[in-house]
């Protein structure tokens, strides 16, 4: 597979060193490191990919509305969004949830 993963810019470095040392479980394919600010330009991500793996990135109410738009900017109709996430049920996640299904 050809896998991009994605975070902000300083967190870059983090996801290399990850790559770096999980390195002996990649026997095929490639992966690449990439900056992706939702709701910015997604054009350099195209054409849509098969699969968005999503993983903790629904707890920031500001965010919902700009990951969501970045999520369909970035798929197509053959795209499968899977989205993995600690369900809290304290504080305002819950609400962030709601929000984030209802968009």
């Amino acid at each position: 597979a050809q896998v991009t993963v994605t975070d902000l810019e300083d967190l870059q470095t983090l996801l290399r060193v990850n790559i770096l040392e999980n390195q002996a479980l990649i026997s095929s394919g490639s992966i690449t490191v990439k900056v992706l600010k939702w709701g910015e330009d997604v054009s350099e991500f195209l054409p849509p990919p098969h699969y968005v793996l999503m993983a903790d990135c629904i707890y920031y109410e500001q965010s919902i509305v700009p990951l969501v738009e970045s999520l369909k900017l970035l798929s197509g109709p053959e795209t499968c969004i899977i989205c993995c996430y600690e369900q809290r049920t304290e504080g305002i996640n819950p609400k962030v949830e709601r929000q984030f299904f209802e968009v």
